[in-house]
Order: C-alpha cells, then sequence, then structure tokens
C-alpha cells in the first residue's frame, strides 16, 4: 500500500511539472547573469578566502598529528564552509554583506581549534611557531577587511560619495510625485516620495500602476538593464511619446542616473 502511495505521488510529481519546475529555478539561479550577484559572498571577500586558507591549514595539521575527530570544531568549521553558501545559494542570492553567516562560525571554529592545538602541543618552539603564522594569516585575512574598505572608501570618496545622489533627487523630485527608480535611488527617495516602484516589482506592475507613474529614474545605461529590471524605452512601451527625458543626469562613476517625466 505504501509502495503504491509512493508511486502515486512520484506520477503526481512528474505529470504536474513539480520536477521541471524544479530544475528551470535551479538553472536560472545559477544563470551566468546573475552568477556575480548570487557568488560575491564567496568570490569578491577576500578575508573569506584567506580563513578558508587557515582552516584547511589548521585541518591537515589535525589529520597529520591524528588528533583529527569528527566532532572537532574544525569539522564543524568545514561543514558549515560547505554547508552556508550552498544554502544561501538555492534560497535565493549570496552577496558580500551576507557573508558574515560563514565569517563568524568560522572565526569561533578556528580559533577552538588552534586553543586545542596549543593545549595539545607540548613542544615550547613548536607552540611558537604555530601561533606566528596563525597570526601571520590572520592579520593578512583581517586586512582585506576593514582596512582595506577604509583605504577604498578614502580614495574613492569622490565616486561613492552618496550625498551626491541624496541631492540630486532632493533637487529634482516632488512630494506628490509616484516614481519608478532604480536601488541605487533607494535611501534617497524612500523618505521623500508618497509611492515608489523599484525592480523586483517590475513584473507586477499592473497597467493602473504604470499609468500612475510621474517620473523614472534609473540608469540609462542599456548594458546594465536586464529583463527583470528593464530600461526606459521597454518600461513605458507604447506610451513613450508621453514621456520626455529632462536632461538632468548624475554620473559620480559608481551612480549613473537619468530623470525622465510624463508631459503634462
Amino acid at each position: 500500500m505504501q509502495v503504491e502511495c509512493d508511486a502515486n505521488w512520484i506520477y503526481y510529481d512528474l505529470s504536474s511539472g513539480t520536477v521541471d519546475k524544479f530544475i528551470n529555478k535551479t538553472s536560472q539561479l545559477f544563470a551566468s547573469d546573475k552568477t556575480d550577484y548570487l557568488c560575491r559572498g564567496c568570490v569578491d571577500n577576500f578575508s573569506w578566502q584567506w580563513m578558508i586558507v587557515i582552516l584547511f591549514i589548521l585541518l591537515f595539521y589535525e589529520i597529520l598529528t591524528k588528533s583529527f575527530r569528527l566532532s572537532s570544531p574544525i569539522s564543524f568549521g568545514v561543514i558549515t564552509t560547505i554547508t552556508i553558501p550552498i544554502t544561501m545559494c538555492f534560497l535565493g542570492k549570496y552577496p558580500i554583506y551576507y557573508s558574515w553567516m560563514s565569517m563568524v562560525p568560522l572565526m569561533i571554529c578556528m580559533t577552538a581549534s588552534l586553543n586545542k592545538i596549543l593545549l595539545n602541543n607540548h613542544h615550547f618552539w613548536s607552540k611558537r611557531l604555530i601561533t606566528f603564522v596563525f597570526i601571520l594569516l590572520w592579520v593578512k585575512a583581517i586586512y582585506y577587511g576593514l582596512p582595506q574598505e577604509l583605504y577604498n572608501v578614502r580614495y574613492n570618496w569622490d565616486r561613492i560619495d552618496y550625498e551626491k545622489v541624496e541631492n540630486f533627487v532632493k533637487s529634482n523630485v516632488k512630494e506628490e510625485d509616484v516614481i519608478y527608480a532604480d536601488f541605487a535611488t533607494f535611501y534617497a527617495i524612500k523618505p521623500r516620495v508618497k509611492k515608489v516602484f523599484f525592480p523586483l516589482y517590475y513584473n507586477r506592475l499592473s497597467k493602473e500602476d504604470k499609468e500612475s507613474l510621474s517620473a523614472i529614474i534609473i540608469d540609462p545605461r542599456e548594458r546594465v538593464r536586464e529583463p527583470w529590471n528593464p530600461g526606459f524605452v521597454e518600461l513605458v512601451g507604447e506610451e513613450e511619446k508621453q514621456w520626455y527625458d529632462t536632461g538632468k543626469n548624475l554620473d559620480t562613476g559608481v551612480y549613473h542616473l537619468k530623470i525622465y517625466r510624463k508631459k503634462i
């Protein structure tokens, strides 16, 4: 009876397209046009990468000294390194600002593992060497974190200064406006208008929503637009003649914005 029920469920899944939907969703998730954002928590986080190097050095040391146990902190660190990024990828995306989810457990595991290694090592110079190498690698990992970011901020301030976006929005937007805008304007525009739509809502925009728009503030460069976040022409469609380019632009090198308005 149980086998028959399981067979019926399998048949239902296949006939209803559940498996096809799952495969399609997975392939979309790892599509090349989304990979940069999907994997930045691993690919662009150099601190995380150096921490992985330290983790595996500690792992190999424990294996060579026959002190490795499946219940040890280092085992948990390895599992965390593998499971958290993969899980985050399947649940949605893994941008760089989510990488703390794997970095915090990693730091705890590595510190606990080092402590165990030092307690079990009774050779004076061997303990000093292990501590020195660990600190050296740890400093290298830390360097790619806050110090590197502070350095980047210092030498790229004119390009990343968000106050320029805030001033641009403040001088060109009215409180009664209904706007479609790129994510770059989020903090500047959200408090200033009664209604604003962002790209994630694009596929749910109704005809009434589009008709209610009074302004569009987006990056005008076609190469950065995506099917889920189209450019001006795709946004307005057949209503293009009702809109005009205000000629007002912002280009800081990082933020690229142009304002279009509906003719009154």
